[in-house]
Formats: C-alpha cells, structure tokens, sequence
C-alpha cells in the first residue's frame, strides 16, 4: 500500500485539510482530491466533478471509470449510511451501527473523493462550505433527496448522527402517540417498524393528503391499507397547515381541515430535493434540475443531472442507472 493509500483510510477530517490548498493568508482557495487511483492519467485529462455520494453518483462514475478522465466524488459526508434499513433503525437504534460504514471502504478505484459540503457552483467550479473550491471541465449533479431523521444532514459526523438516532428510537418507544407524515413507501414502512416496538396502547397515525402508496396501482394500495389497518395504524386523509419539522416532544398540529392533532413524536416521510444550492434558473417549480434528453442543463453546456432532475418520474434505482449512463455518453 502506498502513502496516499494510507492518507485515504486516515480520519476524514485530516482527509479534507489534507486536501485543501491555502493562500498566503491561510484561507482556503481550492480543494485538491487525493486518490487512490493506480492508472496514471494524461496532465491534459479532463475533470468530472460528481456531487453527491449516493447511488446516482456512483453509478455515474461508474460510467465514466476508464475513459482517460479524472472523476473527483465530492460529498457531505465521511460515512456512509444504508439508506434501506433507516425506518428499521430509527425503531431500533440498537441495529444503527450495522448500517454505518467508513466512506473509504466504498470508494470505487480510480475515482478521487472529497469530504466537504456543495454551496454554490458557477460554471467552472464548485464551492463547499468554508471556501475551498473544486474546478471542473464538467460537473454532475446526483444530489439526491433529504428526508429529516431517514437521512443523516449534509455534513453531520458519524457520531452525532448515530447520537440522534439513539435519541429518536427512544423517544418513539416512549412515545404514547406517533405521527408520521406521508404514506408514501418511507412513510408506510416507518409506521409499521414504530407499531412493532411501542406498546399496544399507543396511538400510531399516518397522516397523508393523497392517500396512501399514491404512485401505485389500486391492487398495491388497497392491501397496504388492510395491512395498516391490521397492524392498529390509524389512517388520516389530512395535512399539517404550515411548516413540518421533525418534533421528537409532545405537541398539537393544526390541521388544513381545521382539526388539530396531538403527537408526542411527529415524523415526516417525505423527501425534498437537495437543491436549494443551485441558481434557481437551474431549477423548475419542484426543484428538480432541468435537463434535456443527455441529462444537460440548457444553456449551461458543463453541467448535468442524474436522479434530481426533471426527467426522473418514479426515482427508481433502475431509472437512475440509466440517466447514469446516459449523461456518461454525453
């Protein structure tokens, strides 16, 4: 093992200032990624800066591995995090660990990584949060989605994360009643896995506003909600009137029907798009990044988007692998 290999698998924060330059004054002026490449690239190779570090981004570096290019992953956080059992652990915080691993026993080869936070972007470069930069010949956005408590924060460490986890798991087991909000796939699973460790007596409520499972088909939605009503999980066609933010104290929401309802834990199951960075010119009235049929922003001729963008309809991994792919051959 080289060096530079042993630099990778050191703490992350040492990783990133590592990989840092600074100027004179000891500010941060560009973000150089450190690799554990083994194929030399040509001085003139063009760089692919891919943000983001969940599925869309590795299966767009992926795509890209091999072409004489330098592919440089810059994402938020030093860990990573098996986005498939969150509703089990968030009900089990003791199974959390099991889903935590170390970024560095992911990293794809030859493909150079940096831990650091996406602010801003412009043609040419982006900017991540305490000012280093990354420059780029093109940039691929696979941003993702947030969903309070489901994912971990951008730029949170592994152990407040694992910290807030433990916290929730035992305020839902604590919990006499519990509103999780939206009954999409996230939110029905959520519900079910809290049903299974609190006690009977306790009150378990989705609260939707377009029904439940809404993106399937009729046969789908009509055995979850038996299901749901199997498992004692109220059904409530409704919405919270104004902002939802995740309360983990007892508290009563105020209903566009005009009815309040009363949570101890409030748990919202729906995703929003990590794209409030960019240039809303970039952007359509969802959020999601505008892109033509090789997932290219118009008129922005270095940019790209997988799995946030406009084309995504149903946000499937088979459809994110595919825009991957597409925006490869771009």
């Amino acid at each position: 093992m080289t060096e530079e290999q042993i630099i990778l698998r050191s703490d992350q924060k040492a990783l990133l200032e590592a990989s840092i330059l600074r100027n004179e004054e000891g500010k941060p002026c560009r973000c150089d990624p450190i690799t554990c490449s083994s194929k030399p690239l040509a001085k003139d190779a063009k760089t692919v800066v891919i943000v983001g570090g969940a599925y869309s981004s590795i299966k767009t570096a992926e795509a890209l591995v091999g072409n004489g290019l330098r592919i440089n992953i810059v994402q938020a956080n030093s860990f990573v995090e098996r986005q498939v059992a969150a509703c089990f652990f968030l009900a089990n915080p003791d199974c959390h660990k099991q889903a935590l691993f170390a970024l560095e026993s992911e990293w794809l080869p030859d493909v150079s990584y940096i831990v650091g936070e996406v602010i801003s972007l412009d043609e040419q470069r982006v900017t991540l949060r305490g000012g280093a930069t990354v420059d780029f010949d093109a940039c691929v956005l696979a941003v993702g989605w947030t969903c309070s408590l489901i994912k971990p924060r951008l730029g949170i460490s592994r152990a407040s994360r694992e910290a807030e986890v433990e916290e929730a798991g035992a305020a839902i087991r604590s919990a006499k009643s519990v509103v999780v909000v939206g009954a999409g796939p996230v939110g029905v699973e959520l519900a079910e896995q809290i049903r299974d460790v609190v006690l009977p007596e306790t009150r378990v409520t989705l609260l939707c506003r377009s029904g439940v499972l809404p993106n399937f088909n009729k046969k789908t939605q009509e055995q979850s909600k038996k299901c749901l009503k199997r498992a004692n999980i109220e059904i409530l066609f409704d919405e919270i009137a104004g902002e939802i933010a995740t309360s983990l104290s007892p508290g009563h929401y105020k209903l566009q029907s005009g009815a309040v309802i009363q949570a101890d834990v409030l748990l919202p199951a729906f995703g929003t798009l990590q794209t409030s960075f960019l240039d809303p010119e970039l952007l359509d009235g969802k959020g999601q990044v505008i892109v033509n049929e090789w997932m290219q922003c118009p008129g922005h001729p270095k940019l790209f988007a997988v799995g946030c963008n406009n084309l995504n309809k149903f946000r499937s991994l088979e459809e994110n692998k595919s825009q991957a792919q597409t925006a490869a051959t771009a």
